[in-house]
């Protein structure tokens, strides 16, 4: 519709993310949104790792402006007593150790790359460790079969998606958050700076994308590659069994969030970037 608009002066867009598919159609989708992008006045994308890794932001030949995604980490400081309750009655009973997704069951999450991690360290020594699923999709049945096959319906549960004030208290009853995301379409992880902002310790993966931005290496979590469930596995384990690094990385993730990733901050850079845009137009 823009393109087919005459040129509007003040047009502002965040891009958040490539296209994956379908694939027959990106070279198409990618020049269309080149033109895009160019004719747009101010353009902001999530992290300055999105910029070089980007297929479409990498040879777009302009400049953009990097703002985070901001949250406001005292939506997730002070859960109620009902909802430390229900958390409770979520994890009870998935082992000494138990490790917390949150996002739609799709095919670039890796959830079954986190579940056959699981199923290595069910076999293992050491405290005993769950997985607590939060979220739907076309992948609920391959991943209930999958757990089945692997011997660990004891170990995981699923749950649909909950509100706000359930994801604050089960941030305070789970060990670690884990997003295992399989390809770049992962371009953030909002729900793991949800997590952090919470002062959850995270396990992710390399994608390029702000994924690994977001969650600092060996300060603020652990990153590992994409589809690698002995690397996932021993990351896991890693935290599980070091509960003075565990606690280290979850105050570190939080202060993180603080410093870097707040909602205000956010606005703030929003509104500048607006404000040269009216000034110069």
């Amino acid at each position: 519709a823009c393109l087919l608009a005459p040129p509007h002066p003040r047009t502002i867009v965040t891009y958040h993310g490539d296209a994956f598919r379908p694939r027959t159609l990106l070279p198409y989708y990618d020049v269309v949104m080149r033109l895009f992008l160019r004719r747009c006045r101010t353009l902001c994308t999530t992290s300055s790792n999105l910029v070089r890794s980007s297929r479409v932001l990498s040879r777009l030949g302009r400049s953009i402006s990097v703002i985070p995604i901001g949250v406001d980490p005292g939506r997730f400081s002070f859960p109620t007593e009902e909802s430390l309750r229900v958390a409770e009655s979520f994890v009870e009973g998935l082992g000494d150790f138990t490790v917390l997704f949150a996002g739609r069951l799709v095919y670039y999450k890796g959830v079954e790359t986190l579940l056959e991690a699981l199923a290595s360290l069910e076999h293992g020594e050491g405290p005993s460790v769950g997985a607590l699923i939060v979220g739907s999709g076309p992948l609920e049945p391959d991943l209930k079969c999958l757990t089945e096959a692997h011997g660990i319906s004891d170990r995981v549960r699923r749950i649909p998606p909950q509100p706000d004030g359930v994801y604050s208290a089960l941030f305070r009853r789970t060990d670690c958050f884990v997003l295992p995301s399989l390809y770049p379409v992962e371009a953030f992880g909002i729900a793991m700076l949800e997590a952090m902002a919470a002062g959850l310790p995270v396990v992710s993966t390399e994608l390029g994308t702000g994924t690994s931005w977001v969650n600092a290496n060996g300060v603020t979590g652990l990153v590992v590659p994409p589809g690698d469930v002995e690397a996932l596995a021993d990351a896991i384990r890693c935290l599980r069994d070091d509960s003075g690094r565990r606690r280290r990385m979850g105050d570190a993730a939080r202060r993180r969030v603080e410093e870097l990733f707040g909602e205000e901050r956010m606005i703030a850079r929003y509104v500048a970037e607006m404000e040269k845009m009216y000034n110069s137009s």
